[in-house]
């Protein structure tokens, strides 16, 4: 089942001097990913499925991997052996590695109280923000309405929720600058449908856990959204999304008042499991993960998408839902129906498309979706239709992937990439059309390519492109949507395209080596 929405198409054939191209919609970038499996690799791919760079690490921890604007890797790792608080999913230690392996900062934050896990997130303004296990006294849980032995056999303890903003550039290297805390937000099963904005304390008591751990919520996903500076997060064992204020002060987050929706650390919205609040309505996920808002100037932009696993019924979606969410950052609620919506906006699906763990979703910038199901380590770009436009299957299981566009800055500090121009929609903000006689494209190459003899070049001749000293390279040509209209690997020193049914406009074409480095990149305006 794939819900369509609304896309233009681009009625663009061409005429082909060669074979071994073809018309794509899959967008240029990089693929980030670490096996899950206790493995100490991480490795970025680009699209042809070739690893460009890879890390090595000393101990495991790759639930959550981000390229950084610097090239360098923030990574989780599994604190040293020894004493201190352990859960699923647990790491204790945060890491940012720069491009040869070295680590150049690193928090450790693990004590018989608690500890990292799951997801950690940069933030634009360079701080971090994390999740961590909370340990609860079983006598705490209890007189808060916590049935404990059903979390821990033993009724001891419970882990709770909290989530942190970690300042890598304090003083001490580190410094905790807000924290959140699930165990601030509770209320009891019986008052629970007239507190929608809190956490019942029934929650979690229906079978569905890991056995041998004593986490309560197992808080699975974790993104910010700077827009309006909330943070959404996702619970395996509750099955539902929640989005909180992260204007607060860490004293306003413990209450529910303060920060700019005036409701402290309360629930703002809440999505996937009306039941869990006493509301009417069916149950929309079985297991979540990686829910994210949509970012400004993406298809979808304001929405929320996620990994709804599916677990009961062994078939996984991808959800993006559109939130009822008001101008001042507050969201609508109907005493008699909840949370809206009550369907999503686009929802993906396919026969054999499922993982009971983990997995993640993201929105590309053209609007593909990229997946990964993690328990067959499998990752797709998939169009707006329903197409899976790209397919890999890494071989072990891979907690999260990310993916990130040939522009990003961090993949060109990394590659050793020349600059791509940026003004805002990856259109060239400095280019004018090229007039009829102008034959000789302007490239960007390194200094070392721009001085050689025969270095790769790109000329638009009457009726088609030629790109020159180019055997065992690839060549290809973008629309301004980042769409792949035109990819060869050269066999030849000059390649020819012809361009007499390309539609006019203004196109990006580029060279790359085998490993996927851009050698030249050049723009063009066709005009017939």
């Amino acid at each position: 089942m794939c819900h369509i929405k609304q896309k233009s198409m681009w009625g663009i054939f061409f005429i082909l001097l060669f074979t071994n191209t073809y018309a794509s919609e899959v967008e240029p970038g990089y693929v980030l990913y670490t096996s899950a499996l206790g493995a100490t690799t991480t490795y970025l791919m680009n699209m042809e499925k070739e690893v460009v760079h890879t890390w090595t690490h000393p101990r495991s921890g790759g639930y959550s991997v981000h390229l950084l604007e610097n090239g360098n890797l923030l990574r989780p790792m599994e604190a040293p052996q020894g004493p201190g608080l352990n859960g699923a999913a647990a790491s204790g230690v945060i890491q940012e590695i720069d491009p040869d392996g070295n680590i150049v900062w690193e928090f450790e934050y693990r004590t018989d109280d608690f500890v990292l896990h799951h997801n950690l997130v940069p933030m634009p303004n360079g701080n971090i923000l994390a999740v961590a296990y909370e340990r609860i006294p079983g006598a705490e849980a209890e007189q808060a309405g916590i049935n404990v032995r059903a979390i821990d056999m033993w009724n001891r303890q419970i882990l709770s929720e909290k989530i942190i903003e970690i300042d890598p550039t304090a003083p001490a290297g580190s410094e905790i600058v807000w924290q959140w805390r699930l165990f601030d937000h509770l209320v009891r099963q019986e008052n629970a449908a007239d507190h929608p904005t809190l956490f019942s304390t029934d929650l979690g008591m229906d079978g569905n856990r890991f056995p041998g751990f004593n986490d309560w919520m197992h808080l699975n996903g974790l993104s910010y959204c700077p827009v309006n500076d909330q943070v959404i997060f996702s619970s395996r064992y509750f099955s539902e999304i929640y989005v909180i204020d992260k204007s607060t002060t860490t004293e306003e987050a413990a209450t529910g008042s303060g920060g700019r929706t005036g409701m402290g650390g309360r629930i703002l919205y809440r999505w996937g499991n009306p039941q869990n609040y006493g509301a009417p309505g069916e149950k929309q996920l079985d297991v979540v993960h990686s829910p994210k808002f949509i970012p400004p100037g993406y298809p979808g932009e304001g929405n929320i998408i996620l990994f709804e696993n599916g677990v009961d019924r062994r078939q996984s979606q991808i959800l993006e839902i559109t939130p009822p969410v008001r101008d001042d950052g507050t969201y609508e609620y109907n005493e008699h129906t909840g949370f809206g919506p009550g369907e999503p906006e686009w929802v993906y699906t396919k026969s054999g498309f499922h993982s009971p763990l983990m997995s993640s979703v993201q929105r590309l910038k053209c609007g593909n979706t990229f997946t990964c199901e993690s328990e067959p380590g499998r990752m797709r770009e998939i169009a707006p239709d329903g197409t899976v436009l790209w397919e890999y299957e890494f071989g072990q299981m891979v907690s999260r992937v990310l993916k990130y566009p040939v522009d990003y800055s961090g993949i060109i500090t990394l590659l050793d990439l020349e600059p791509i121009p940026d003004d805002n929609d990856s259109i060239p903000n400095d280019v004018d059309t090229i007039p009829d006689n102008r034959d000789t494209i302007p490239i960007k190459a390194t200094q070392l390519q721009r001085s050689a003899i025969n270095a790769p070049s790109i000329a638009r001749k009457s009726g088609r492109i030629e790109f020159s000293n180019i055997k065992n390279m690839n060549v290809s040509i973008h629309s301004l949507s980042g769409k792949l209209i035109y990819s060869t690997s050269a066999s030849n020193e000059v390649h020819t395209v012809l361009t007499n049914s390309f539609s006019e406009g203004l196109y990006i074409t580029s060279i790359t080596d085998r490993e996927g480095r851009i050698i030249a990149s050049g723009r063009i305006t066709l005009i017939h």
